[in-house]
Parts: C-alpha cells; structure tokens; sequence
C-alpha cells in the first residue's frame, strides 16, 4: 500500500514517498497489464498505479528535475515523436486517460510491432509508421494537438520538432523536445550544442518556457519546452 500525491500543475502524475527509487507513479488505466516490467502498486482505496522509472522515461527525468507541462492532462491530444516501443508513451496514456488521444509516430518497423501490440490494449493510443521529418506524409491522420512531444535521435531533431509544431500545435499548445546532443554533434560541449538547438528554435518562432538538464540519468540530453508566439 503506498500514499499518493498528485504533482503540483499535473494533476495526473503522482509522488510517491518512502518507497526507495520510486519517485512517480501514474494512475493504470488498464489495471492488471503492465508494459515494461515496472513495479504496481495500491494505494488504501486499492487503486492500482504503475511506476514510473526515470531511467527509462526522459520524460520522468524532466519531473524529477523540475519540469511541469500544465496541458499534459486529462483528455490531453498528444504528437508523440520518436514512440520506440512505448515506455513513456504508455504513461502518458494513463495521464491524458480514455478522453485523451495519443498518435505515436516511430520510424524503425521492429519497435513499431511493440507499439501496435500496446495501442491494441490501450485504445487511446493511434500507432503511425512514418518518418517524422515529413510530418506532410500523416497529416490526414493527426489532428491539432496541445502537446508535440520529440524524443528523435536524429542530427535534425530541432527541425523535427519545429516542423511537427507548425503543422500541429495548437495557439496554446506547447513543444517537448528531449535532445540527445550526440546525435547532433560528436564535437565540442553538449551544453554548447544544446544551447546553439536552443537559438535555432527560439528564431524559428518559439518562447522557452523551461530548460532542464537531465545529464545525470540520459547521458548529455537536455530537454526544452516552448510555445510559439501568437
């Protein structure tokens, strides 16, 4: 039995204390059916709840460093680029909940066969095999969304996310990138590599809303969030 407490702007997250590295969970949507081998748990109302791990989830990381995203919610629509097998992308599924909707968009067809076997469990979750630098090639499937959600390990992530929020976001919507700066460049700091995507995004039209360092645990990522200006 464990003590919950919903996080503070994502009332769908929970802290969790004394359980010993175990720093979130999220609320099972699918009770009884776990996704990567994380732990359950129950609270005193035996509500079933799924751990959350930070060092499989750069979303997680972000919590744990302070990161909030207020539109990740219930009935949430989210653009999740970069999907793998579903990690994460199943723990968003639990916060955004039946009412909400998640196209899960991954390029490599091996991991795409996990993703389709969890979106038939979870129904909230709309797998697309597709190249995410041509958002073009499933703009008849994606709708607006309040959330772009990048998670690319590929040397034009930046523009990736910039194409994707464009084509997708809502006015009030915001943009996620979790960015692995290797991917980008094997020379100089990644610090320096991060803050020069940074620039890149902000001139294509982008207010940051929050930077976090997330080094500790995804070796030399950074996550940034934004919105684009009216």
């Amino acid at each position: 039995m464990i003590k919950v407490k919903a996080l503070g702007n994502m009332p769908e997250v929970y802290s969790v204390e004394e359980i010993v590295n175990v720093e979130y969970v999220t609320k099972n949507l699918y009770p009884g059916i776990t996704v990567y081998g994380e732990q359950i748990f129950f609270d005193e109302d035996n509500v079933e709840y799924r751990q959350w791990a930070h060092n499989k989830s750069k979303l997680a990381s972000g919590l744990l460093n302070g990161l909030r995203l207020p539109n990740l919610t219930k009935g949430a629509h989210v653009l999740y680029l970069g999907a793998a097998n579903g990690t994460t992308v199943s723990h968003v599924s639990d916060i955004v909940g039946e009412d909400g909707l998640i196209f899960a968009v991954e390029f490599s067809s091996r991991t795409m066969r996990d993703l389709y076997n969890l979106a038939r469990i979870r129904k909230n979750i709309i797998p697309i095999l597709a190249d995410a630098r041509y958002p073009e090639e499933y703009a008849d499937i994606v709708h607006a969304v309040d959330l772009v959600y990048c998670d690319v390990a590929q040397p034009n992530q930046s523009e990736i996310l910039i194409k994707n929020s464009k084509a997708f976001l809502k006015e009030d919507g915001m943009a996620f990138i979790a960015m692995k700066t290797r991917s980008i460049s094997q020379k100089g700091r990644a610090k320096d590599i991060f803050d020069r995507e940074v620039k890149k995004i902000e001139e294509s039209g982008f207010t940051t809303k929050k930077i976090v360092n997330i080094s500790k645990i995804h070796r030399e990522h950074y996550i940034f969030t934004g919105k684009l200006k009216s």
